[in-house]
């Protein structure tokens, strides 16, 4: 089943958004949407102790907002982890939604990328992408303040706790086999995916994801003015499985961002067909970005 949505010109947001910024307790629209920028208030650099080391001079992407059943078979949530939920956000375009849809008011919401890396390298080696390929990229927020019970208090306070930007990666899709492979051996999570994102010559942004159980498509063409935001701000991203074990954590500056207007489609068997688009696109571009994985033990462990 193939479905199409469009993102008209009548979504009119916040000059001061930023890109997965973290969700403020008061859920407001701001707040939302600010997630798919970084925080501010978070400057710390990476912390020690790191066992890869993540090296991006620049990453350019296509970003909207997914629902998705959280009771998905497909869905892994680690213990110490929760999504937040739609019926939790206070923004126009999901509480219409939710008017018309009143059972997903338990659904999580995410966001799914086309995501172009420049000088992308992971302990020094960099993948061999096809011609226009990037990564496929499906993240959803998560609220971490309950894992501190479930491992090690001093890893938690080191790595994660300074990090309140939280990330669940429930897809990131690399069109390069042996660089999947690679990640994987540094204890990183990856799927092969052929995914593409082409620039043609209006300057639309056109997405290409080819997976065994999905096709998604997007078509995203940037309009208004470059809305600029240059502090520093750090990300802990987690992996999906039955615990925490190990945590990615990013730290970058100079994000930059414009709204577009874009059309995606979907078909296939998963998650991502499954779910519903709902609110703006935005391409954005940020860094440089450094990176360093940890491993965290559980609290017997310490």
């Amino acid at each position: 089943m193939s479905e199409n949505l469009c993102v008209t010109h009548s979504v009119e947001l916040p000059r001061s958004l930023s890109r997965r910024r973290s969700l403020t307790q008061s859920m407001s629209l701001a707040a939302l949407f600010m997630i798919i920028l970084p925080t501010v208030a978070v400057t710390q650099g990476l912390s020690s102790g790191g066992t890869t080391k993540w090296e991006m001079e620049e990453m350019e992407v296509i970003v909207t907002f997914l629902l998705f059943d959280p009771n998905d078979p497909a869905v892994d949530l680690p213990k110490g982890l929760r999504f937040y939920s739609v019926s939790e956000v206070d923004a126009p375009e999901f509480q219409e939604h939710l008017k018309q849809h009143p059972e997903h008011g338990d659904w999580a919401f995410s966001f799914i990328e086309f995501a172009r890396p420049k000088g992308w390298l992971l302990d020094g080696k960099a993948p061999t992408l096809p011609e226009n390929g990037c990564l496929g990229v499906w993240f959803a927020p998560v609220d971490h303040s309950q894992l501190a019970i479930e491992v090690s208090m001093d890893r938690y306070a080191a790595v994660i706790a300074p990090s309140p930007d939280a990330i669940l990666v429930l897809g990131l899709w690399v069109p390069d086999r042996e660089y999947v492979a690679y990640m994987r051996a540094r204890g990183h999570y990856a799927d092969y995916g052929m995914v593409t994102l082409v620039k043609d010559s209006n300057g639309a942004h056109h997405g290409d994801m080819q997976l065994a159980e999905l096709n998604l498509k997007a078509s995203a063409t940037p309009r208004g003015e470059v809305s600029l935001e240059p502090d520093p701000f750090t990300q802990v991203f987690f992996e999906p499985g039955k615990s925490v074990e190990n945590v990615v954590v990013l730290a970058g500056r100079d994000v930059r961002e414009r709204s577009c207007d874009a059309e995606w489609s979907r078909k296939g068997d998963h998650p991502i067909s499954r779910g519903v688009i709902v609110g703006p696109t935005f391409l954005v571009t940020e860094g440089p970005l450094k990176g360093s994985a940890y491993r965290i033990g559980k609290k017997q462990d310490r």
